[in-house]
């Protein structure tokens, strides 16, 4: 995370593989953010209620949020993906998605 003091403004971003796991939770007015969920939960502002559809999803095993978390409020960012954080809130896009085989050397091969 950058926060830039100037535009009042936090950027965020995560490696294009997702192996760097970056979690937040924004209130309006607060960004809380880690690498892990059970460093935000215990923030007194965070509330612990657990989010249904992903407990659903986690059940059925069949995985359709990826920014989602087990806690409502707390989400991920998505590998790939950068984030801007303002007094309008968080907005994410893709900066990068992996080419077609025929491009990359490996498949060459």
């Amino acid at each position: 995370m950058i926060w830039d003091a100037h535009r009042r403004e936090a950027f965020c971003a995560r490696d294009r593989m997702g192996n760097k796991p970056f979690t937040y939770h924004w209130d309006g007015k607060t960004l809380a953010f880690a690498s892990e969920v059970h460093a935000i939960l215990p923030l007194p502002w965070v509330p612990e209620d657990l989010n249904d559809g992903m407990l659903a999803e986690f059940l059925a095993n069949e995985w359709h949020s990826r920014d989602e978390t087990f806690w409502q409020g707390v989400s991920r960012l998505v590998a790939a993906h950068r984030m801007v954080v303002d007094e309008r809130g968080p907005r994410a896009d893709q900066y990068w998605s992996p080419t077609s085989g025929r491009h990359c050397p490996i498949a060459r091969r």
